[in-house]
């Protein structure tokens, strides 16, 4: 197997560092300085390789959206044909939490700066909408008298309550939070088939 080219290695290394570097700083008090001296770098290298830091924001983003976008196919690929709200409801609010610390903070970084980065926002939409239709779509096919619109706002309640979920997580906060929005999510999923 051959190896990585350089300019693809260190796009990685400096996407990472970037990554480390808004944990524990934030976007707006990450420098392209600061990210030079967590990657190892001179400042001139970094921009070598990735730009401007607008540039490196955007290959941040769409770094991270291609992640998310990965990691809700791999979701939707382990769900049983048979029974995958309950499948579904097991992923999305286990007994021990599962999202990585640093991705989260990255994402809702990200989130919170799309209104000033217009193709952020869009690129973040889009993967939510597909997210959303995708749930949606499963539901659809588990409650077939149910009609779509109500599937996707079904599906739009579980993904908000799992996303507020997720991002409490650092909190570290009691079980009884967890369960409340699992049993939440659960009349959600029971709402569709009194439709």
């Amino acid at each position: 197997m051959g190896r990585k080219n350089l300019s693809e290695e260190r796009t990685t290394m400096i996407l990472d560092a970037f990554e480390r570097c808004i944990v524990t700083h934030g976007l707006d008090g990450t420098s392209l300085e600061k990210v030079a001296a967590e990657v190892g770098f001179r400042r001139g290298l970094v921009r070598h390789y990735l730009g401007n830091r607008e540039e490196m924001i955007h290959m941040l983003a769409r770094r991270a959206v291609t992640r998310y976008a990965q990691q809700v196919d791999e979701l939707f690929s382990w769900l049983p044909a048979s029974d995958p709200e309950t499948a579904l409801l097991d992923m999305f609010f286990p007994e021990t939490a599962q999202t990585e610390t640093a991705d989260l903070l990255v994402m809702e970084q990200l989130i919170a700066a799309a209104g000033r980065y217009p193709q952020i926002k869009e690129w973040i939409s889009t993967w939510l909408e597909g997210f959303v239709v995708k749930l949606g779509a499963l539901l659809g096919q588990a409650y077939p008298n149910a009609d779509a619109k109500r599937c996707w706002a079904v599906a739009y309640g579980i993904i908000s309550i799992y996303f507020n979920q997720e991002s409490m997580g650092p909190l570290d906060l009691a079980d009884t939070y967890r369960e409340a929005a699992r049993a939440n999510s659960a009349r959600l999923l029971d709402s569709l088939s009194a439709t």
